[in-house]
């Protein structure tokens, strides 16, 4: 019994890592273009003089980067709330995104191994004369399971975007 404990924990831990390796993708566009990527999603970024910058773009001007600032690592140059950031500040913007399939692929693995693990613990029990236990094992093996099996798949759906900006 212990034996397949440790095989589908050993599979369980080969699932994780498969999936838990965030992607990152970069894309290169034009100052004009910037909008169409970026505008109403919270990003990050470190202007030239080193200020870092998290928060929501609220739109692009021919002068600059409409920004709610939410963190910054200079309060008094970009307080939080509204700025407008110039345009000569700014040479590349990181977001992140969720898309793809291993959240669902992830729970199914996730509750099957719970459900092997947890169906050993609550034969052990059952014979030990305890059913009332066995149940609970079982189904708390197959919830953590599936959580945790969720957790990885989102981790692996997430993917980091780095929107470089393409001087003329």
């Amino acid at each position: 019994m212990n034996r397949i404990l440790k095989t589908v924990g050993c599979v369980w831990l080969v699932c994780l890592q498969a999936v838990s390796a965030g992607q990152s993708d970069r894309a290169e566009t034009r100052w004009e273009d910037l909008e169409q990527v970026v505008s109403g999603r919270l990003v990050s970024t470190v202007l030239t003089d080193k200020t870092e910058l998290y928060g929501r773009v609220l739109g692009v001007s021919s002068d600059g980067l409409r920004f709610e600032v939410r963190r910054t690592s200079d309060k008094r140059a970009y307080p939080r709330g509204e700025v407008v950031v110039p345009r000569e500040q700014l040479s590349v913007l990181s977001y992140a995104e969720t898309k793809g399939k291993w959240r669902a692929l992830g729970t199914a693995i996730g509750a099957g191994a719970g459900a092997a693990a947890g169906s050993l613990g609550a034969v052990r029990m059952n014979n030990e004369g305890n059913a009332a236990a066995a149940g609970a094992i079982a189904a708390s093996a197959v919830g953590a399971g599936a959580a945790a099996g969720y957790f990885a798949g989102r981790s692996a759906d997430r993917r980091t975007v780095l929107v470089v900006l393409i001087r003329q």
